[in-house]
């Protein structure tokens, strides 16, 4: 047991080097905060306030996450591992959702997921890890979701779940 406690502890992330897992853990009025605990077991620290879905960098030196703006709209932002000095990536925009970030193998992108908000449709985006300029990588017709983006070891291909084509499979697409 490395957690404890009446909250619920999910979406646990292991850092590069296997010292410490972020993970997020949801209070009881509905928000979500980032606890990182040592891997080995003790206590956890706080590191981030309403956040949720931490994804380390390939050096471990911080993680991307998801932080809720203004009405329900979502940004991407990453923070130092430590917590310190958060950095927005991509904006909230009204009735658009950012999440699962997945880092590339080099540390320089950021893969995600914009979601147009009512169940219409998704797509993966990519994004540079100190913001700027988002580029949409696939380009689905509405009721199609791709989702949970991850890098090749190269970071030529993004891997993602699809229900493109009528049942949800793997997809790849090449990242150039």
């Amino acid at each position: 047991l490395l957690t404890s406690g009446d909250e619920a502890d999910t979406e646990p992330a292991w850092s590069p080097g296997g010292g410490a897992i972020a993970f997020t853990r949801s209070r009881s009025d509905g928000g979500s905060e980032i606890w990182s605990v040592p891997s080995s077991g003790g206590p956890a620290s706080r590191l981030v306030l309403n956040a949720s879905s931490p994804s380390w960098s390939p050096d471990g030196s911080r993680f991307a996450f998801i932080q809720r703006g203004l009405g329900r709209s979502t940004s991407i932002l990453t923070v130092q591992s430590d917590g310190t000095w958060s950095r927005p990536v991509t904006r909230a925009e009204d009735a658009f959702f950012h999440y699962l970030p997945a880092w590339s193998p080099d540390g320089r992108t950021i893969a995600f997921v914009k979601d147009a908000g009512g169940g219409m449709t998704s797509d993966i985006w990519l994004v540079p890890a100190d913001g700027g300029a988002a580029r949409q990588l696939t380009r689905e017709p509405n009721g199609i979701f791709s989702t949970e983006p991850a890098w090749s070891p190269d970071g030529e291909w993004i891997v993602y779940a699809s229900n493109r084509g009528g049942t949800r499979n793997i997809w790849r697409i090449a990242t150039t």
